[in-house]
């Protein structure tokens, strides 16, 4: 799922204009293909949680994508009763397996 966001954008170019041997002269880009028009978005609250996972699952990957395994994380509940907080929660990595 693409954006029109620039942080976005230059946070996913970043990496491959670092690779390029030389200084960029021109930048093209191309379109494969567009979002659905406004009308059609989702609602922030969806009823369908396939389609939620669905983009959960892109918005993992992406991250993943971008900053390596490590970028998407989940807290995970160990020993909530604990008088220590170090042992409350783990960190865990975000299972896509069950998202896509």
């Amino acid at each position: 799922m693409a954006s029109a966001d620039p942080d976005r954008i230059g946070l996913a170019l970043a990496p491959r204009l670092v690779e390029l041997p030389a200084p960029a002269d021109s930048l093209a880009l191309e379109v494969e293909a567009f979002g659905p028009p406004a009308r059609d978005q989702g609602l922030l609250f969806e009823a369908h949680g396939a389609a939620r996972r669905a983009r959960l699952g892109e918005a993992v990957r992406q991250a993943r994508q971008a900053a390596g395994p490590e970028a998407a994380m989940r807290v995970l509940d160990v020993d909530p009763d604990s008088r220590v907080p170090e042992r409350r929660s783990v960190l865990a990595p975000f299972p896509t397996e069950h998202i896509e």
